[in-house]
């Protein structure tokens, strides 16, 4: 038997569309790395276009040069990239990068999956009411870093 529901992706009220989460990274060179120059190469290297061409080929990621990302949306036949391009637009920082002490957050988060499966409560209530917790910790949580 398949017991199958479906959440809508949460936005707050008053905003027209949901909101995606924007996750960065980028390349740095440690102090106390063993060869500077090389490590500084590599990093300059997988920051280039040539090498964000390569990952973004692998259809993970979106790359966070402009111009690459705005290449490979244009090659998609599929029309996906420009789709998550328009995506990028209106994303916003991760909570976890903006709430200090974001692992009580990502707990209850973990609750409304054990209240749904072991617990036998519906999906919708257990989001609700989890949700309800997760607000009140990021009322009460201090700025972030």
């Amino acid at each position: 038997e398949l017991d199958l529901a479906v959440a809508p992706i949460p936005h707050a009220a008053g905003q027209p569309r949901a909101t995606t989460v924007l996750y960065a990274s980028g390349w740095a060179v440690p102090p106390n790395v063993r060869n500077r120059r090389r490590a500084i190469h590599l990093a300059a290297f997988l920051a280039s276009p040539t090498a964000q061409r390569i990952r973004a080929g692998s259809g993970l990621a979106i790359s966070s040069r402009i111009d690459v990302a705005q290449e490979m949306a244009r090659a998609d036949a599929s029309g996906i990239e420009a789709r998550f391009l328009h995506l990028v637009e209106g994303a916003r920082m991760t909570w976890g990068a903006r709430v200090r002490d974001f692992r009580r957050v990502e707990a209850l988060a973990v609750e409304i999956m054990d209240r749904y499966l072991l617990a036998g409560d519906s999906l919708s209530v257990a989001a609700t009411q989890v949700a309800r917790q997760v607000d009140a910790q990021l009322q009460g949580a201090p700025p972030g870093r």
